[in-house]
């Protein structure tokens, strides 16, 4: 039963981190309208193993967090210290740099699958936000970090 019940979890929480249009979307969406749909799909193909490989990871370190609780107080104030020096870094240094944008390029249609795996490595944001949702739902005991469980919601 935990089995399913985090499958479900994680294709709930999957189609919630999916529906905002962000980097990652917009990117299948140009290259599907200016490339084709093939290639798109080869270019999702990649960004799907990649999230994979991400929320797997999310999910070990969340496990560790959830077993060591003192960590999460240390974490909560580093954040805040970055997500302080970040706000202040553009409100106030950050200046507007407005570039013309290139003529069309050719690129290659046969590496979107890396393109895709590329794009999505440098995306970080599902990593902190699998952490919060596994250890939100696992402090409910709706979520379970045994390795059936584990798997069920990576492949959800």
């Amino acid at each position: 039963m935990s089995v399913l019940l985090n499958f479900a979890i994680g294709f709930i929480a999957a189609l919630v981190g999916v529906i905002p249009p962000g980097l990652l979307n917009m990117s299948a969406a140009k290259i599907s309208m200016k490339q084709g749909r093939k290639i798109a799909l080869l270019f999702s193909a990649g960004v799907c193993l990649t999230v994979c490989v991400q929320t797997y990871v999310a999910l070990l370190f969340a496990r560790y967090l959830d077993k060591h609780p003192e960590i999460i107080d240390m974490l909560q104030k580093v954040a805040l210290g970055i997500f302080l020096c970040i706000t202040i870094y553009f409100f106030f240094i950050a200046k507007d740099t407005r570039r013309e944008i290139p003529k069309e390029v050719n690129h290659s249609k046969t590496n979107r699958f890396f393109y895709g795996i590329l794009l999505a490595a440098l995306n970080l944001l599902p990593l902190p936000y699998w952490v919060y949702i596994s250890v939100t739902f696992s402090a409910f005991g709706w979520f379970s970090f045994e390795q059936p469980g584990l798997w069920a919601a990576v492949i959800a």
